[in-house]
């Protein structure tokens, strides 16, 4: 498993969340805003507030013919650039809306599997500046955008993905900590210094060794340090 393939697995956690996961639920509402995209009716059911509501289907409505793309070419029944122009197609029409940030991290997801890395860091960059500060997805799109970085080939950009999740990691209002910790101990891992990869796996379960639900990034550190022996 590589950086990138990490990567996608935040992305999975973004549009399919496991509601019956304590950590999945804390950004349920942000999936209700976009399924239920109807309920931002603000003045009535004439003039300004209809008008909102119904922009607010219709890119509801978009964004799902762009995740409809994105399936598509995930199950190789599709093509990846149909998902750039489809999700392209309709922030421009609905970036006024609280979708926006999800039709650019779609888009940056689909520019990530056709290796255009640049376009992809600026699309995750846009994203994360269209996301409100208050919105749990705000850390995980970081996220994303650390794992990727830590992916290049260029050692450089790979310092700047480490620098990115150290910063996540220590933030106590950040949601996701543990698991840009538990990336932080794989980087370790994949470059084969066990005993800081140990250390921080170990760091991290003792850190929520109280938690009520087990954190899934713990557990994956529980295996892969009992992997290491």
């Amino acid at each position: 498993m590589t950086i990138r393939d990490a990567a996608q697995a935040v992305y999975q956690h973004i549009f399919k969340p496991q509601f019956e996961k304590t950590k999945e639920i804390k950004y349920a509402r942000e999936i209700t805003v976009i399924t239920l995209g109807a309920i931002c009716i603000a003045g009535g059911w004439y003039g300004y507030g209809f008008y909102k509501s119904r922009t607010a289907r219709d890119a509801q409505l978009s964004l799902t013919e762009c995740l409809s793309e994105y399936n598509r070419a995930k199950n190789s029944t599709g093509q990846w650039s149909d998902v750039q122009a489809t999700c392209e197609f309709g922030e421009q029409q609905h970036g006024d809306t609280a979708t926006r940030g999800y039709f650019l991290m779609t888009q940056a997801d689909a520019a990530l599997h056709e290796v255009n890395d640049d376009q992809a860091m600026t699309l995750f960059d846009a994203a994360i500046n269209a996301t409100p500060k208050n919105s749990p997805l705000k850390k995980l799109y970081e996220t994303k955008r650390a794992l990727v970085l830590l992916d290049s080939s260029d050692e450089q950009t790979k310092q700047k993905g480490r620098e990115a999740l150290n910063i996540l990691a220590k933030e106590e209002a950040n949601p996701y900590a543990d698991m840009a910790q538990y990336y932080i101990g794989y980087d370790y891992w994949v470059r084969n210094e066990l005993e800081p990869a140990q250390y921080t796996w170990q760091e991290l379960i003792t850190a929520h060794q109280k938690d009520e639900m087990p954190s899934p990034w713990v557990q994956l550190a529980e295996q892969k340090l009992a992997q290491l022996g």
